[in-house]
């Protein structure tokens, strides 16, 4: 599938998972707008220590494609929640721009 594809093509050391610097390389080259926040997508998407399997992939790319009646990107959303622990959305007009994503 055109996923496991470029899951294969972006694990570049052929462990069968993305490290940081392999998925910071992916959203460099396929999903520019998140490149910033390449941590803590990491974070949000990796289900083992410090590393994103292909089914971890595989959620990553489905919810990529999410977006919601005024387009806004779904991964920005959960971003943003991630920030906001305390749910006050009392943040800096910097954070508010994330969740336009």
């Amino acid at each position: 599938s055109e996923i496991k594809e470029l899951f294969k093509k972006t694990d570049t050391d052929g462990n069968g998972v993305l490290d940081i610097d392999e998925f910071r390389t992916l959203l460099s080259e396929q999903f520019q707008e998140l490149r910033s926040f390449a941590k803590i997508i990491f974070k949000l998407y990796s289900s083992k220590k410090d590393a994103i399997t292909f089914k971890d992939f595989v959620c990553f790319i489905k919810d990529s494609k999410i977006r919601n009646k005024t387009n806004k990107s779904y991964i920005g959303r959960k971003i943003f929640n991630f920030i906001d622990s305390d749910r006050s959305e009392e943040h800096t007009s910097e954070l508010q721009s994330l969740a336009r994503i």
